[in-house]
Formats: structure tokens, sequence, C-alpha cells
């Protein structure tokens, strides 16, 4: 079962949730360090590592249309 399993509202309105996880994502990516809050670091760590996986995955065009 799967109850319970959906993404934390971290006490945002979803575009700006949406786009403050985006820009944290990106800012790691670009800078390897980030600081935020625990509640944030833990929803973009579980992002991120599903990004990771993806792209290991090769350089295809479909892989990169995933990703992006």
């Amino acid at each position: 079962m799967k109850h319970q399993n959906g993404t934390p509202k971290l006490n945002m309105c979803e575009d700006h949730r949406r786009s403050v996880i985006r820009n944290q994502i990106i800012s790691f990516v670009n800078n390897g360090v980030l600081q935020t809050t625990t509640a944030r670091a833990k929803e973009i760590k579980r992002r991120v590592e599903r990004l990771i996986t993806i792209a290991r995955e090769g350089s295809d065009f479909n892989i990169i249309r995933r990703i992006t």
C-alpha cells in the first residue's frame, strides 16, 4: 500500500514549492553544496537521487527528455 507517500507541502502553495525545489536542485548540482532546512533537504535529496539514477542510463535522447 502507498498510504501517506505524497510530497511534503513545506508550508507553500504548489507553484511556489515547485519553483523553490527546482531552483535548489539546480543550485545543488552546480555548486555541490546546499544550505537549507531539513525538510527541504530531504525532498531535494530524494529528487536528486532519482535524477542521478536516470542520468546513469546514458545520453540517449529520451533519457535527456526524462531529466529535463
